[in-house]
Parts: C-alpha cells; sequence; structure tokens
C-alpha cells in the first residue's frame, strides 16, 4: 500500500466522494433506508414493488443549471440554462465505459466533476441502461446527458430537496453549489503498476 492524494466532490459546504443526486432516485434510496435490516425475502419484494411504483409516478422536475467555467476539450459552455430532467448526477471524476464495468471509475484524481442528466425514465428504460452498462457502451444512451464541469449550480423551485450524498438521503437548500477540490484527500491503496498502465 502507497499514499495517493484522490479527488473530492463538495455541495454546499458538505463533501462527496462518490457522487450526489437529485430528482426520483432519492425517493427510492429513501425506501431502502426505512427497510434496513430486513433481509427476509417478502421484504426485498416489499421494496421492489415500492420502487416500481415510484419509478411509475416519477415526474420530470425543472432544474437551472449554471456552469461558471467552459471546458473546450469536453464541450461544455458556460452560462444557465434550464432542463427538465428525472434525476440530476453530479459524480466525483467520471464513470469508465468498458464490460461490466458498473459505476465504476479508473482514476480519482482527474480534477473533475462528472454531470449526468437523466432526461426520461421508466422501468424499462432503466433495465435497458443496465444492460448498456453491462455491455460497455451506456454513454451513447439518448436519455443521458453528460458533462464534465468543475463548477455547477443547480436550482429548482422549491427551497429545499432530497439529496443522495454517497448513498445516504439528506435535505439541503437551494441553490446546490457543486465544486471539485483536486487531489484534497490522502489514502492508502495499492501501488499503481505503471509499465502495466503504459501498456
Amino acid at each position: 500500500m502507497q499514499p495517493h492524494r484522490i479527488d473530492v466532490g463538495e455541495v454546499n459546504g458538505r463533501v462527496f466522494l462518490h457522487k450526489a443526486v437529485i430528482g426520483t432516485f432519492p425517493g427510492i434510496a429513501a425506501v431502502r433506508e426505512e427497510m434496513r435490516g430486513d433481509r427476509s425475502l417478502v421484504g426485498k419484494l416489499h421494496f421492489a414493488r415500492r420502487s416500481i411504483r415510484r419509478i411509475g409516478r416519477a415526474r420530470r422536475i425543472a432544474v437551472e443549471i449554471d456552469l461558471p467555467h467552459s471546458d473546450t476539450r469536453a464541450e461544455t459552455r458556460a452560462g444557465k440554462r434550464i432542463e427538465r430532467v428525472h434525476s440530476v448526477a453530479i459524480a466525483n471524476n467520471a464513470y469508465d465505459e468498458g464490460v461490466g464495468r458498473f459505476f465504476s471509475r479508473g482514476r480519482l484524481d482527474r480534477g473533475t466533476l462528472t454531470l449526468y442528466l437523466l432526461k426520461r425514465l421508466s422501468l424499462g428504460g432503466l433495465v435497458w441502461l443496465a444492460l448498456e452498462m453491462l455491455l460497455g457502451r451506456w454513454r451513447q444512451d439518448e436519455a443521458l446527458v453528460i458533462e464534465d464541469v468543475t463548477e455547477a449550480v443547480i436550482r429548482t423551485k422549491r427551497r429545499e430537496v432530497e439529496v443522495m450524498i454517497d448513498g445516504e438521503v439528506e435535505r439541503m437548500a437551494m441553490p446546490l453549489a457543486f465544486s471539485i477540490r483536486p487531489r484534497a484527500l490522502c489514502v492508502l491503496a495499492p501501488a499503481v503498476d505503471h509499465a502495466s498502465e503504459q501498456a
């Protein structure tokens, strides 16, 4: 094991290591929290039924996305715009695309956040997206908009929203100000084989 420095994300002063999500999915995570500890078959079926019901009743929300800085390499333009989405996720560094790579990140020190906008949501669409992730070509899904950013401000009409931060749900006041803190956290990790990286 060797020390490595990795990025951390931040939203309204709250640090996150994986991702922060608003929209439909925090509600599903809240159902999971209610049933934490119930590992019975009946409990799992109850969770599946309630989750499917929430997805079926999900409605798009209008969000204002303010990107203070542009990134010509990532074709991300600065400015404000309104999007109608089912969910917004901002991840600390981008998820990789590859066969069987579910929410995997090969690097945690690129110094970027990645904005994921889910424009459409249905049970069939989620199953299809999971299949695309399994096959390694999910980034081309028409329901997704993906942008690399270093800062973002998200606003909705509500004064507070539920935010799922690294899997846990909490309420946060609007607006949500996101930023990246490059290489701010030192962790112990296996030594990197640079020879295999170059190959």
